[in-house]
């Protein structure tokens, strides 16, 4: 039976719940919201918010249909047309929600169709319930390992179904072809040509895969083999690309040069120009629908690029600049809802903005990626120093505060082996090294959002050590702009740096802590060895203090002259040593923190009270984050963005994260870390979910 009428009777139930009625994890926030007998067929539902919740924004990503037996996830159709409010990404799929009918004998001729035009009629009672999860609260878990190891791959599809090509192996570049069924992965078809730094599209079942390997060859996948496809006009490697096999776009790219501006685009048999690319642009995630619509972002073009564009099948335009750079990264998803997720984590754009929402379990780099911006699958890649076989799915998380969120970070100059000090509210940063390989005296000033910039310190320098706060601070040591070591230090007053009085051991890559008139210097690195030697200023000039336990360099400190941290770093040969406290007469050796923690890690607070995030560990720069309470080290969420040899500001109910380099670029970002149980949620404002269900009574009351 066939209807296409909706006047019929209409059914409106609306379920009020608080915004702290979502932060339970168990059950998943599951409400029951109304009842449907066996003489009605649900023809459609829409769903509405309102009052944003306090501005945390949720959406209501599953409707579930509980028949007593099993709970049938999207069940059914949720038109996102009819959305109201703060919510920015409401999924929905156009299934067939199927209650103990089979819509194949219901409709006679095995076609599926849409629930909206083809009612099903309920043959039993059915409770249903609504899923809502958090907008933007997403994370990465660890998914099985591809049968090989590989870097600069293709990839395409959906999560459950994704398609991994291409790619470079140890031996060289493969024509292997990885299916994913949403549990393991398996062999495909193998490629006839090789393709590695290659563009890929579609779906599992009709996919294609474009040049790389300094090839113009493409080729189209059913499922089962590959054919030969129409070629590009020139080779290339390291475009971006997105569509479907019978419409894709190929956008930007090289070989061997400058990025390229050409874009092509394909109908299914061959390839001819579009509009070209307001810059030229390679190793770039891209995504869209194909050639009507699409969107570039970032990439490389003999220097990190931020900007984006935007395709609307005849030219690209610019629009908002991404978050952090996306050299080799790999997109998926639609122009208003998409993802990119690379070595600076993941990256969602909503159409408007972009943000940041989590960092793969393993770095990777030239990785594949495949589904959507909230269900996806990433795989492959490269890691520190070797190739992966592994794969993360990404996918909702129960709601929570996050306790890091990125603020904008923009600075005059972006820079790394930072000295900074402060609050997370009035944070300073000054000196560095800049991506022009030179020295800095930049100093800038943080108010908990943005940073300005401030009057230049007397002298240019990096890998210096600071104490204090925004209105009264010391910068000490560190190595010039002549690469030599250097003993100046400065006082800053808020406006002006003025020279003070030298340290009496020149050493680089030390850690300073305490205020402007009773700082400690410790550890450090004066030539070619590393130091435990330690200092104290008195706010005039410098004397020997308590020598460490331990020598050490590129390590964090903390706290005050009278009670101090000092936090991992490694003595030259790399070897990551233990921790040690200072009690104002002595120092004692403590523990080792949770994590390894080299590479000037992010420490700042008070000795009984310090967080630390970022640094290195053997793999590289990480994300790891923990809390240190004077004696036990605890876990917390890591930083969106790997980091190290970066600015920190704060305590351990605020700070800020700021700058520095994951170890191949400079960071523009901050990152400001809250402590969750000093959220007060009570001014929150309430919100309504509204559920509007259509359906159509054959009972004729």
């Amino acid at each position: 039976m066939q209807i296409n009428t909706y006047e019929n009777k209409v059914l409106t139930k609306e379920v009020t719940k608080s915004y702290t009625d979502f932060q339970t994890t168990d059950p998943l926030n599951t409400i029951d919201i109304t009842t449907f007998t066996n003489s009605q067929s649900i023809i459609g539902v829409d769903v509405q918010l309102s009052d944003a919740f306090g501005g945390i924004q949720y959406t209501a990503n599953y409707l579930t249909i509980d028949d007593g037996v099993n709970l049938l996830v999207d069940g059914m159709r949720i038109n996102s047309n009819q959305l109201f409010g703060n919510i920015t990404n409401v999924e929905y799929k156009n299934s067939i929600w199927n209650c103990n009918i089979d819509p194949t004998m219901l409709l006679g001729d095995g076609v599926t169709r849409n629930l909206i035009d083809y009612p099903l009629q309920i043959t039993s009672t059915k409770t249903i319930k609504a899923t809502v999860y958090s907008e933007g609260l997403r994370s990465w878990s660890m998914g099985p390992d591809m049968r090989y190891a590989l870097r600069y791959i293709g990839g395409c599809g959906d999560q459950p179904a994704a398609l991994c090509v291409g790619g470079q192996h140890e031996s060289g570049s493969v024509s292997a072809c990885h299916e994913f069924d949403g549990t393991s992965w398996s062999q495909g078809g193998l490629t006839s040509s090789l393709h590695s730094e290659c563009g890929a599209t579609g779906n599992l079942l009709g996919a294609l895969v474009i040049a790389g390997n300094s090839i113009a060859v493409t080729e189209e996948y059913n499922g089962t083999a590959w054919s030969s496809g129409g070629s590009l006009s020139q080779t290339n490697n390291g475009m971006g690309c997105f569509g479907t096999q019978g419409s894709a776009v190929c956008a930007g790219g090289y070989n061997g040069g400058s990025a390229f501006t050409t874009t092509e685009e394909y109908n299914g048999t061959s390839w001819s120009a579009g509009g070209s690319l307001l810059s030229g642009r390679r190793s770039v995630p891209a995504f869209g629908a194909g050639r009507s619509a699409g969107i570039i972002a970032g990439g490389y073009n003999s220097t990190i690029l931020y900007s984006t564009e935007e395709y609307d099948g005849n030219v690209w335009a610019s629009s908002l600049e991404i978050n952090s750079h996306s050299y080799g990264t790999w997109g998926c998803g639609s122009t208003n809802s998409g993802l990119i997720h690379g070595p600076t984590g993941s990256q969602e754009y909503d159409g408007t903005n972009w943000s940041h929402t989590g960092h793969s379990n393993i770095y990777r780099s030239f990785n594949g990626l495949a589904g959507s911006r909230s269900h996806s699958i990433t795989f492959g890649g490269y890691g520190f120093n070797e190739r992966l076989a592994s794969s993360e799915l990404y996918d909702i998380e129960v709601p929570r505060i996050p306790v890091w969120s990125v603020t904008g970070g923009s600075v005059n100059t972006l820079r790394n082996w930072i000295g900074s000090c402060g609050s997370q509210t009035a944070g300073l940063e000054f000196g560095g090294w800049t991506s022009g390989a030179t020295a800095s005296d930049y100093t800038n000033e943080y108010d908990g959002t943005t940073w300005a910039s401030a009057n230049a310190m007397g002298i240019a320098v990096w890998q210096l050590t600071g104490a204090g706060t925004q209105t009264a601070a010391v910068h000490m040591g560190g190595t010039n702009s002549a690469s030599n070591k250097t003993a100046t230090c400065e006082e800053y007053n808020g406006t002006n740096w003025s020279y003070t009085g030298d340290i009496n051991t020149v050493a680089n890559a030390s850690s300073g802590f305490g205020t402007q008139s009773a700082a400690m210097k410790t550890g450090g690195n004066p030539l070619s060895s590393v130091i435990a030697t330690v200092e104290e200023y008195n706010g005039a000039t410098w004397s020997a203090g308590t020598s460490l336990n331990i020598a050490r360099y590129v390590h964090g400190s903390c706290g005050t002259q009278s009670a101090g941290l000092v936090e991992g770093g490694t003595d030259f040969s790399d070897v990551e040593v233990a921790n040690e406290l200072w009690n104002g007469a002595s120092w004692s050796t403590e523990s080792f923190s949770n994590m390894q923690k080299g590479g000037r890690p992010g420490t700042t607070g008070l000795s009984n009270a310090a967080i630390s995030a970022g640094g290195t560990n053997n793999a590289g720069s990480t994300d790891d984050a923990e809390i240190f309470d004077g004696s036990t080290w605890t876990t917390i969420a890591g930083l969106v963005l790997a980091r190290r040899q970066h600015a920190c500001c704060g305590g351990t109910t605020a700070a800020v994260m700021a700058h520095g380099t994951d170890g191949n670029f400079l960071i523009k970002e901050s990152e400001n870390y809250d402590d969750p149980a000093t959220n007060d949620l009570s001014n929150l404002t309430q919100g309504t979910i509204s559920f509007t269900f259509k359906y159509i009574d054959y009972s004729g009351s």
